[in-house]
């Protein structure tokens, strides 16, 4: 199934939405900088159980629980000021044994940043499909904001 039979307003990865097969917790930069670059702009939203071709797959209750705890921790320890996040979740099958998670996050007030450790600090923007390190110059817009 593809993500467009679910939600039909996706046609593919933008500045809008964002697709995950998985979240590592290995590596939680990975998809973290996707929830920042999101909150550093108008927000947008991440679908999680898509394959990056927009093949709806799923996964099932247990993983979405680990998914939203592992999201949950990393906002807490590594993402300041905390992303405003929320979650729905759609069947991708005849039996609701696996769902695509969509989590939906909230442009945020002031910049937001991703911490690993007491000083290394990096602020990401979404881009078309991706999201990357913000430049100083960057920085200074998304600073000078009006909110």
């Amino acid at each position: 199934m593809k993500i467009t039979e679910l939600y039909p307003d996706v046609i593919s990865e933008d500045i809008d939405y964002e697709y995950k097969a998985l979240l590592n917790s290995e590596n939680p930069v990975k998809w973290a900088k996707t929830i920042v670059g999101f909150a550093n702009g108008r927000g947008g939203i991440m679908f999680v159980g898509v394959s990056n071709d927009g093949e709806a797959f799923g996964i099932d209750l247990d993983e979405i629980d680990r998914t939203k705890n592992l999201i949950a921790v990393v906002n807490d320890r590594h993402i300041f000021p905390h992303a405003k996040t929320q979650y729905m979740m759609r069947s991708v099958d005849a039996n609701a044994e696996h769902f695509v998670l969509a989590v939906k996050i909230a442009p945020a007030d002031s910049v937001v940043r991703y911490r690993e450790g007491d000083f290394n600090e990096t602020v990401y923007i979404k881009g078309d499909g991706n999201s990357t390190p913000a430049t100083p110059e960057d920085i200074i817009s998304l600073s000078k904001r009006k909110y």
